[in-house]
């Protein structure tokens, strides 16, 4: 891709697909972003599609901090239960 001043833009796109409810998954999900930005030196968006049937379950953040050092990691989801119910 290029920008409007025709310089070549990486994006790189990490996509995570999740079965089921799992406690560490924003840990997780942050986690690959930043080894994959840390490895390559580039953008990096990461997107988690949820494949699980726990209405619940739906991570989309990862916080920690200490001290005044502040993580806050968001990323966007998809619940696939979401667009399987009749009236969607």
């Amino acid at each position: 891709m290029r920008t409007r001043e025709g310089r070549d833009l990486w994006v790189l796109v990490h996509t995570e697909v999740q079965g089921a409810a799992q406690t560490e998954f924003a840990k997780r999900m942050f986690q690959y972003n930043y080894r994959i930005r840390d490895r390559y030196d580039r953008s990096v968006v990461s997107l988690a599609v949820l494949s699980d049937t726990n209405h619940q379950f739906r991570p989309a953040s990862y916080e920690d901090g200490r001290w005044g050092c502040d993580i806050i990691f968001r990323f966007p989801t998809v619940k696939l239960l979401d667009y399987t119910e009749p009236e969607r």
